[in-house]
Order: C-alpha cells, then sequence, then structure tokens
C-alpha cells in the first residue's frame, strides 16, 4: 500500500466550529422543548464492585456448561493459542455472570446464563472461561482486574480488554468477526441485500478492482479495527453505479433512520468518524444492552423519558426533528419514565411527569 493513504484530507472543521454548531443544535432543541436540562453523561448505575469489598450475597450455582474455569495452573495454556475470552468475577457478584467475575458478586450472575450458552456455540472456535478473581488472586492482580465483572479477551496469547456486547449474540459475533475475514465480499446485489437484512449496520466500499490503492487502503482499516465495524466491500464500477455512488465509496447501511448514509468523499481516515456517526439513530431507544455505547460515544446526551401513553408520539417526532440537525455531535435517546423514572431525576427532572426532556 501507498505510504501516504488515499483519500487523505485536512480536517475541514476546525474546534471553534464544532463549538459553534454543538451550540446552535442546543439551541435548536432548547426551542423546540422549551427548555434545555442537564445533558450530563449518565452514572454507571451500581459500579463494579471492587475486589476487597465485603460479599453482599451467595452466587447460585451455575449447573455444568462448557465455560472452562481458569486457574493459575491452566491459564496460560487455555489463552496461548487461538481466541478466547476470560470472564473475571467473585462469587458474590451479579454483575459477574456476565464477565471476569466474583462468584459473590450480585452483578455477576446477569451474564452467566449468555456466557455458558456462547461457551457452546463457539466449541472449536473459541474458549470461553471464567476466573474466580477471590481466589486466584496473582491472576487478578497480573491482568489489573479492578472490579467485577471484568471480560479481557485473548488472541494467541495477547491480550486486550473485551469492548463487545454481554449477550450470547454479542459474544459469538465478537468472536466471529475476530476470526472470519475481515472486509466481506459482496459479489452481486442480491449479496448486498442479504448483508443489510442480517446486520444492523454495515460499512461498506465500493472499488474499482481488489487491488486498487484505496481497496487495500480499506482492507488496511478493516484488520485493524475489526470491532469497529462490520466491514464488507464490493469491487466493480457497475456495483458502485447501482447505489449511486462513484468508486472509491463507502456507505453505511443500516436498518433505522433513511437505511443508508454515503461517505461525502472517500478518506479512508474519517471512515471510522462517518461510520460511528451514522451507526446511531437520530433519535434511538437506551436501554441495558445499548447503555454502554451511548455513554461511550463521549458526547452529550439528550433524555427524552416517555409515560407509555398517547402523547408519546408527539414528543418523539418533536425530538427527533430538533436531534437532526445535531447528529455525530449529540446522543439523543428516549427510555421509559415509568420505568426508569430515578434516572430522569439523576439528569435534574422531577421523575414525575412523562413525557419530559432534558
Amino acid at each position: 500500500m501507498p505510504g501516504k493513504r488515499p483519500g487523505n484530507s485536512k480536517k475541514k472543521v476546525a474546534a471553534a466550529n464544532q463549538a459553534d454548531q454543538m451550540k446552535n443544535a442546543l439551541i435548536i432543541i432548547a426551542v423546540l422543548f422549551g427548555s434545555l436540562g442537564l445533558l450530563s453523561l449518565l452514572p454507571g448505575g451500581s459500579a463494579p464492585t471492587k475486589p476487597g469489598q465485603a460479599p453482599v450475597e451467595e452466587a447460585e450455582d451455575e449447573g455444568p456448561s462448557d465455560v472452562v474455569v481458569g486457574t493459575a495452573g491452566n491459564f496460560d495454556s487455555l489463552v496461548s493459542n487461538g481466541v478466547a475470552l476470560v470472564k473475571f468475577y467473585a462469587p458474590w457478584c451479579g454483575h459477574c455472570k456476565k464477565k471476569f467475575y466474583a462468584p459473590w458478586c450480585g452483578h455477576c450472575k446477569k451474564m452467566a446464563p449468555d456466557y455458558a450458552a456462547a461457551a457452546t456455540e463457539l466449541l472449536g472456535k473459541a474458549t470461553l472461561v471464567k476466573v474466580d478473581a477471590t481466589k486466584e488472586k496473582e491472576l487478578g492482580e497480573r491482568f489489573k482486574v479492578e472490579g467485577f465483572p471484568t471480560i479481557k479477551a485473548f488472541i494467541d496469547g495477547d491480550v486486550q480488554d473485551y469492548d463487545g456486547g454481554r449477550t450470547a449474540k454479542d459474544f459469538v459475533s465478537w468472536v466471529s468477526r475476530m476470526t472470519g475475514p475481515a472486509v466481506r465480499d459482496v459479489t452481486d446485489a442480491a449479496a448486498l441485500t442479504a448483508l443489510r437484512e442480517t446486520e444492523r449496520v454495515a460499512v461498506v466500499g465500493f472499488f474499482a478492482s481488489k487491488d486498487a490503492a484505496e481497496a487495500q487502503a480499506f482492507q488496511e482499516l478493516a484488520e485493524e479495527n475489526r470491532m469497529a465495524a462490520v466491514y464488507a466491500a464490493a469491487y466493480s464500477a457497475g456495483a458502485a453505479k447501482a447505489e449511486g455512488v462513484a468508486a472509491p465509496g463507502v456507505v453505511v447501511y443500516k436498518q433505522f433512520d433513511e437505511g443508508k448514509a454515503v461517505m461525502p468523499e472517500f478518506d479512508v481516515d474519517e471512515i471510522l468518524t462517518f461510520a460511528k456517526a451514522a451507526s446511531f439513530p437520530v433519535l434511538g431507544e437506551m436501554g441495558p444492552d445499548n447503555y454502554a455505547d451511548y455513554t461511550g460515544r463521549g458526547l452529550p446526551i439528550a433524555w427524552l423519558f416517555l409515560g407509555e401513553d398517547a402523547a408519546d408520539g408527539a414528543a418523539k417526532a418533536a425530538a427527533e426533528k430538533a436531534c437532526k440537525p445535531a447528529m455525530g455531535k449529540l446522543s439523543c435517546v428516549h427510555l421509559s419514565g415509568k420505568k426508569y423514572g430515578q434516572m430522569a431525576e439523576r439528569v435534574g427532572l422531577t421523575g414525575k411527569k412523562f413525557p419530559c426532556f432534558a
């Protein structure tokens, strides 16, 4: 690949302009809703339990599963070859049944069934391990486990932070993306349709040929950032023309909002930024499964709490209209005020009247 990546260009928006755009976006929302409350990131709820914290409850027996128990004696052999996920836990930690655990931790219990199901589905492809960090303290210290649960991923012995979701489907998807081709070939229109139907978000590159410098740059980007997106590519000018783009070009296909976002011009250094912004709905529903995705964006969050009644439709329509100009600069979410009333209070609302916005 050439030393200079194709499509490389200077940043087009200065920091001062970005600040002005954010300010304008917030003003738009304030006008439509009458007021704008606190736009702060939601605290993480129950914080991971610290290793020295007193037990709060006994963990239930998970029963037989294909999850391997890791100890100081077998750990290195378990993670030295292929792909392995390791859940450090405390037996009392309920969260831990999601990842690295402590047997007593109530957090840990929530993940256990999904982790076990994924271990069975991934037999022969990856090893899922659990380490009781209250007993295997040296392993906890070695991998800097500061709370429960904690998940680490190992690829041929090299450790990295696990950045996937917490359901069985998420674990399986993570392993598949780490072990399969970094870029899927889109051979025809039917293949593209199938991709769009199976993947909630997919980043697709269109190139004149597989040997094109831009195609090679796209491949390298995908190899280095496998978990950032699902990548695919079509290698013909005809495929690009059919999708209304010029080769080289990038389209983010998504199963929400307008269905796709076309990158204005090919710039390999801007693909991930563009894809990340396009991967979130204008107004998305927040819940336990995607909470970390939203808080991890590093953007302010606008909260719409719904009352689960007839007024919700109008409130969502107004919020979506207000939030659209701020896409990529602000995360706009909606959630049940009745179910998450305490959350409304934490962002400056009364938590008693819905719909409401902050």
